[in-house]
């Protein structure tokens, strides 16, 4: 799997405070049980169907 930059430098008070809420919803999202049980084959299949235009 690959790795992504998991930080950005944000000056402006107002999206500092939106990041905030988007990661805490990322977190929460990861969290889920459902999410546990994706594999990476169930990724690139999703991504293959998409690209595919179905």
């Amino acid at each position: 799997m690959e790795t992504y930059k998991t930080y950005i430098t944000i000056e402006n008070p107002e999206r500092v405070a939106i990041s905030q809420k988007l990661k805490a919803l990322f977190k929460k999202t990861q969290a889920l049980p459902e999410i546990s049980t994706i594999t990476d084959a169930d990724i690139e299949a999703e991504v293959s169907t998409y690209r595919q235009g179905h």
